[in-house]
């Protein structure tokens, strides 16, 4: 499913970005990015293009909300992962695939077809 692509992961929650970076390597990610704060990860954006983002909007107080903004804006398909309830997000961003914690392998795949084939219409 990600052979040869690359994958940004942005969370503040040091086990869930671990889980998230074993689950990629399991389905065969190539590159993965892990970042915990706002200010690190648009720095990894601006270094290079990922194929695919997972990003929390909530990093430990603080919005992630212009990351998404520049994610959208850039065409990089993303994922929304998220401890609340989808209906709890700002309409805007309901419209892209949320991955709810806790979360299994199978949710994951799920959510980065659903990111993969929205980036392509």
């Amino acid at each position: 499913m990600l052979e040869n692509k690359s994958v940004l992961i942005v969370e503040d929650e040091f086990l869930i970005g671990q889980l998230l970076h074993d689950m990629l390597g399991e389905l065969d990610c190539r590159s993965i990015t892990y970042s915990s704060d706002l200010s690190r990860a648009l720095h990894a954006l601006s270094k290079s293009r990922p194929d695919l983002a997972i990003i929390d909007l909530n990093l430990d107080g603080q919005s992630a909300v212009p990351l998404a903004v520049k994610l959208r804006d850039e065409q990089i398909p993303f994922i929304i992962s998220s401890g609340y309830a989808p209906k709890s997000l700002d309409p805007e961003w309901q419209l892209y695939p949320i991955l709810t914690k806790p979360f299994l392998l199978e949710a994951l795949q799920n959510k980065i077809s659903q990111a993969l084939a929205l980036n392509k219409l």
